[in-house]
């Protein structure tokens, strides 16, 4: 729509719709359509066996019809469905695509007729009698299969300069404002897209999380729900369509929200972002979340042949070096000025994650010409079809075996070039910056040829971090983002240093401990509380204004986390009773410094360690809950408790 709209080329764009689409396909026409593309004998047999003699029942209001025979449709939900109706309906496309009547819209020298998606079909026609002999090969399409079009139902708008037209021909529901096609709200009303494709989803992805808030879940527990029930209502716009700018802001202000129960964030948000080990949960990270679903469009590009969908950016990306190329430049979007935004946005997310890895392009002797941000003419980078046709790529390609640059005449001569004068020539001689001229004098290899492969898919952002672009995953580029966002320690990780000394992989076993040691949800929350020191005594309810004093219950000292479990003597004396009850009745010898009291033994994970990790665990647990209710310390009580809590873990 916007390129018909920016190149002024007329057209109808229809959202058909088929009545009951999975319902009414005939079986007959499943067999034809898989003997037409050449199946074998033993699938189709299989599909036959499948669907032959199948007898069903309706049930209506709990009561059940008596068993009838059906002769046509697939069964909803069944997995080789989707695939039956796919190539039932290419008999139909194949039929659109082959017809010479019907005119498609041309874009860059590509027809495009059809758009399909499972039982959604788009239909582009250049103009009303396309759309006349279309919808007659549907018809007759219909008569066979029983596949009929609704065209009450099929949605049908004017392309570029006929937006604008008000007639409503052919019995079709002809609309101006948004209308969905392929899951996707699209018309020239930006605002009513966005009100269609984010607005609607935001207030659905709220309504969700305001019914699921009440719930006493644990962290784990909403993280779970924001990415399930939330944020999954949102990931196919974002990663179909641009973005509003506020839709970021907002989702994550949304879902901080709904984690915390709209109070003050407890740990700092990168932090969260993060894997288990690493002190996190997992949370998404909404604008990483973002650059990575377009990112995931490169492998899409780069991979495959040349389908007309991708007649619109291969236009434009041609008109630099092509996809591969330009994301070895080290380009600055901003110099792409008739870019669509959809793939300007491509390609800024992958520069910011260079940018992350510190992947310095010009670190090395193939430095590239084209499109670099530092070689400007005419305050803008540069980009010469006869150059590169002829392999020109680097500044090394262009020096000489002394590592000068190469006379006029010398560079005529090496590359055959005959459209290139000498004041061309020059200009890019010196607009190159003397910075990276020293850069590949540093080399000392002006003599060797250039080492870049304009069509290699490899991209190295460090030297141990090696992508390959066409089989990138949206996952894939999410964990490269994430995993640079935050180098810090967690905050809680700093705190306790000041207590307890522990190296960084002692920290991340004891953050991976967490799902490790108890199944039990609540305990694996306190578990994660304790480790970011967000556990609540009386010195926190004290400054909340929820106790009268912030004194321990126990021994009158000044609470805190660190008095709770370290400093008070009542709590010393108790923990010594555990373990002294937990030695004589496995016959083990564990003595307990700081740092086995407070995490735990962190290394050898048997059997034994394991059981005696989760007695500390809950000891830890019993001891909080105990003085938030007030509670004594009672070893008979924990004793009790400890057994029955073990009795439902195993």
């Amino acid at each position: 729509m916007e390129q018909t709209n920016a190149t002024k080329i007329p057209g109808v764009l229809l959202a058909l719709d088929f009545r009951k689409a999975f319902d009414t396909l005939e079986w007959t026409l499943t067999q034809y359509a898989l003997q037409k593309f050449n199946f074998g004998e033993g699938i189709r047999r299989w599909v036959e066996i499948f669907y032959n003699d199948v007898e069903s029942t309706i049930l209506n209001n709990g009561f059940a019809t008596n068993w009838i025979k059906p002769t046509r449709g697939v069964r909803q939900g069944c997995p080789l469905s989707p695939f039956l109706f796919v190539l039932s309906a290419e008999l139909m496309a194949n039929k659109i695509r082959q017809s010479h009547l019907i005119k498609g819209v041309s874009l860059f020298g590509n027809e495009i007729k059809l758009s399909q998606f499972a039982d959604d079909t788009n239909l582009v026609c250049s103009d009303l009698l396309s759309v006349e002999k279309a919808l007659q090969i549907l018809d007759d399409f219909g008569d066979i299969p029983g596949l009929r079009l609704n065209k009450e139902n099929t949605q049908a708008m004017w392309l570029g300069p006929w937006a604008n037209k008000k007639v409503k021909p052919l019995g079709l529901k002809w609309v101006k404002g948004p209308a969905r096609f392929l899951g996707i709200y699209l018309s020239y009303d930006k605002n009513g897209n966005n009100v269609h494709n984010f607005g609607r989803k935001m207030l659905k992805l709220r309504l969700k999380l305001d019914i699921w808030r009440t719930r006493d879940l644990t962290l784990f527990g909403r993280v779970l729900i924001m990415k399930s029930l939330g944020i999954s209502q949102l990931v196919y716009s974002i990663s179909n369509v641009e973005v509003p700018g506020y839709i970021a802001s907002t989702l994550k202000s949304k879902l901080f929200g709904f984690l915390w129960k709209n109070k003050k964030d407890k740990i700092k948000r990168v932090g969260l972002y993060q894997n288990y080990e690493r002190g996190g949960l997992r949370m998404t990270d909404v604008d990483s979340m973002i650059k990575a679903l377009r990112l995931a469009w490169i492998p899409r590009l780069l991979r495959g042949g040349h389908q007309n969908w991708k007649s619109v950016p291969y236009h434009f990306f041609d008109k630099y070096g092509g996809l591969r190329f330009i994301l070895n430049c080290n380009y600055d979007v901003k110099y792409f000025e008739k870019l669509p935004n959809f793939y300007k946005e491509i390609l800024k997310y992958f520069s910011d994650l260079k940018a992350l890895y510190n992947s310095d392009l010009t670190s090395n002797r193939d430095i590239i010409l084209f499109n670099n941000k530092e070689i400007l003419i005419g305050r803008k980078p540069f980009f010469n079809k006869e150059w590169f046709a002829k392999g020109i790529r680097t500044i090394n390609d262009i020096l000489d075996n002394d590592c000068k640059f190469l006379s006029f005449e010398s560079f005529q001569n090496k590359f055959g070039l005959t459209r290139t004068n000498f004041l061309q020539f020059y200009q890019v001689i010196h607009a190159i910056p003397k910075n990276l001229v020293s850069k590949v004098l540093a080399t000392k290899l002006c003599s060797n040829s250039s080492e870049l492969e304009s069509n290699s898919t490899l991209f190295d952002l460090e030297p141990e971090v090696k992508l390959n672009l066409t089989t990138m995953k949206s996952r894939e580029f999410y964990s490269l983002f994430v995993n640079k966002s935050y180098a810090e320690e967690q905050t809680g990780v700093k705190r306790w240093s000041k207590i307890v000394a522990m190296d960084k992989k002692s920290w991340q076993s004891a953050f991976a401990s967490v799902r490790t040691t108890s199944k039990d949800m609540k305990l694996r929350e306190f578990h994660f509380k304790f480790l970011h020191r967000m556990t609540v005594t009386k010195k926190e309810l004290f400054r909340s204004g929820l106790k009268a004093d912030c004194e321990c219950l126990y021994c009158g000292e000044p609470d805190s986390i660190d008095h709770t479990f370290i400093q008070c003597q009542f709590s010393q004396r108790f923990i010594k009773k555990i373990v002294q009850w937990f030695n004589q009745t496995n016959k083990t010898n564990f003595n307990l410094g700081q740092r086995e009291t407070l995490f735990g033994v962190l290394n050898n994970q048997d059997n034994t360690r394991k059981l005696f990790n989760y007695t500390m665990l809950f000891m830890r647990y019993f001891i909080y809950k105990c003085k938030l209710k007030e509670d004594a310390l009672r070893l008979p009580d924990f004793i009790n408790k400890l057994n029955l809590k073990l009795s439902v873990e195993t």
